[in-house]
This record gives C-alpha cells, structure tokens and sequence, in this order.
C-alpha cells in the first residue's frame, strides 16, 4: 500500500504467497518482494509476476535500491544484485553475514555484518524502501 497525501491510500499489489518480514522496495512501476523461496519482481503496470528462484544462499537478510534493480544480502554473506526484469546481475561473496544495508553519496553502498563494514560502489537510487 501507498499512501498520498491528495488521493489518500493506494493498494499496489495483493500477494498470493506468504512473505519474508522485509521492506517491499519499489523503483517506478516495479515491486520487489522477499518470499520464502527467492524473490518477487512484479512489474506494477502490466501485473506481471517473475519469480527468481531457487536463490542457493540462504535467507535474505537485508535489500537496498540501486540504479538497476535491488542489492540483497543473504545469510551466506552473498550479495545479488536483481534487476527491473528479474535477472541476477553481479555476485559477491562476503565473509561475513550481512545485517544492514546502507546507500552512502557518490555510488557508495554500506554493507555492514557482524563486526565488519565493507563498502561497495554501487550506483544507487534516491528510491527508498517503503515501511
């Protein structure tokens, strides 16, 4: 749901499947959802639903827009960048677990595990998850 101040709220998209309790994300016409086997990109104008699955690294643990699509971090220490179309873009594997994800200025992203602060450049949006 969204929520405007001229025409009040907007349901955007009603789910069949049961969700992981993460931030949907939303850039322009398309929505990404964690579900319990990967991850939803829904294409809002045309309701089209691509499922990217089976993702092997674990449970998402954090999500973050970037120009192209989402940045995920699983349990594995894995980041997965998912584009507009549901493609798996660029992979790398961190050491650590991946807690938080924080778009810093210039391209930078934050990934912050359990006792490590790795920074990535990655060009990022000014789209924000929804809460």
């Amino acid at each position: 749901m969204t929520f405007h101040p001229m025409s009040g709220v907007q349901v955007l998209w009603h789910h069949e499947r049961d969700l992981h309790p993460r931030a949907p994300i939303l850039h322009g016409e398309t929505l990404w959802l964690v579900e319990d086997a990967g991850v939803a990109v829904i294409d809002l104008s045309q309701g089209v639903v691509t499922e990217v699955r089976p993702l092997l690294h674990g449970a998402v643990c954090a999500a973050a827009p970037v120009s192209d699509g989402v940045l995920f971090a699983f349990t594995d220490g894995s980041l997965v960048t998912i584009d507009g179309a549901g493609d798996v873009g660029a992979r790398i594997r961190l050491s650590a677990r991946i807690g938080r994800l924080v778009p810093g200025d210039n391209g930078l992203m934050h990934a912050i595990g359990e006792g490590q602060l790795v920074t990535l450049n990655i060009p990022t949006t000014a789209t924000v998850p929804l809460r």
